[in-house]
């Protein structure tokens, strides 16, 4: 019996992070997911007109994302006694859709940290930058959100001032010795 246990709860876990892994690949999918779950204090439904529009995104492209959801079992679609044509969509499992949008942020953050130069510069200066607010907007996050999935990363260094933080893209692969300090010694051959 807990053999049985354990391999269900081991399929469940495969289930649900391979739902995850084809959700967090789709831009849209993971754009409408977030427009779902952010007013989280209240239980709301959308229908498919409204989540386009709201996203400026083809009803179609919102329909099959949708769809996507429906199957990884994050959303589901319902419908109402007064017209049975309208389908509303809302989320189902929540601590899946936390998951999803984790993995997405974990993800986005090397996406939006190629935005951060190598010289340092106030987090200010960053939220005011066309580049880093549309590619927030590209990946369906706020401007503050995308400051905090930046901070997250670790190929960003920060230094946190009284009241902004300075952050840098950390260089990657070879760093140059510091000029002055070289111990090696070079022996001359004559």
């Amino acid at each position: 019996m807990a053999i049985l246990m354990a391999s269900e709860n081991e399929s469940k876990n495969s289930s649900e992070k391979s739902a995850i892994a084809a959700i967090i690949k789709r831009t849209n999918a993971m754009k409408i997911l977030l427009f779902l779950i952010r007013d989280k204090d209240e239980e709301e439904t959308y229908y498919l007109q409204r989540i386009a529009d709201d996203l400026d995104i083809n009803e179609m492209t919102a329909y099959s994302n949708l769809v996507k959801l429906i199957n990884a079992g994050i959303a589901e679609k319902s419908e109402t006694d007064v017209d049975k044509r309208t389908k509303y969509y809302s989320i189902v499992n929540k601590e899946l859709a936390e998951k999803a949008i984790e993995k997405y942020k974990h993800y986005v953050g090397f996406q939006l940290a190629r935005l951060v130069p190598y010289e340092k510069r106030y987090c200010s200066q960053l939220k005011g930058d066309k580049r880093f607010q549309n590619a927030c907007e590209e990946y369906g996050l706020t401007v503050s959100e995308g400051i905090n999935v930046i901070l997250s990363c670790y190929k960003i260094g920060q230094e946190s001032t009284g009241h902004d933080t300075i952050i840098w893209r950390k260089a990657q692969g070879y760093d140059k010795p510091e000029q002055g300090k070289d111990d090696t010694e070079v022996e001359e051959v004559g």
